[in-house]
């Protein structure tokens, strides 16, 4: 179980970083930008358990981020986002999905996905809260075509569908 701090800007091709262990964490510190030039995800969960990806700068990617372990967690803070550049709406910018149980979301900042879904939930337990803003082409998907779902998703901020078309 290890912390990792991005502390300076992190920007080119590929994943930007990899969760090694279970039970690691990342966390992009304020005024920092993490950003993946080419198409796909600029975090690789590999499959870890019981990590915690928190933003509290800028993640920016194409798409794709899978938190694909058991108890994943992603916590975007106040002043945090999660930028998603894909002009298509059938990508994804934050999956929580099978065979992952248990998983957590919290946004107080803005997970933003002009052109694609925002957040696609397919995980048993799931829990999820949005203070902050969820933008894009579909915000929340829950269920989706996995077929299986359970748990719950509680919004007290704001949730914006935009009217886009690929």
């Amino acid at each position: 179980m290890t912390d990792y701090f991005a502390t300076s800007n992190n920007i080119g091709s590929g994943h930007r970083f990899t969760f090694l262990a279970n039970g690691d964490s990342y966390t992009i510190l304020p005024g920092v930008t993490v950003a993946r030039t080419d198409s796909g995800p600029a975090i690789s969960f590999a499959g870890r358990t019981d990590v915690t990806l928190t933003v509290l700068g800028t993640m920016i990617c194409s798409s794709g981020h899978y938190a694909d372990g058991d108890r994943a967690r992603v916590v975007i803070g106040p002043g945090g986002q999660i930028v998603g550049t894909a002009k298509s709406s059938a990508n994804v910018m934050l999956v929580f999905a099978p065979p992952s149980s248990d998983g957590f979301f919290a946004n107080a900042g803005l997970l933003t996905a002009p052109a694609m879904i925002g957040l696609r939930v397919g995980t048993t337990n799931f829990r999820g809260e949005n203070t902050g803003t969820i933008s894009a082409a579909s915000p929340v998907m829950l269920g989706g075509n996995y077929g299986i779902g359970g748990g719950q998703f509680v919004n007290a901020g704001r949730i914006h569908a935009n009217a886009f078309e690929d």
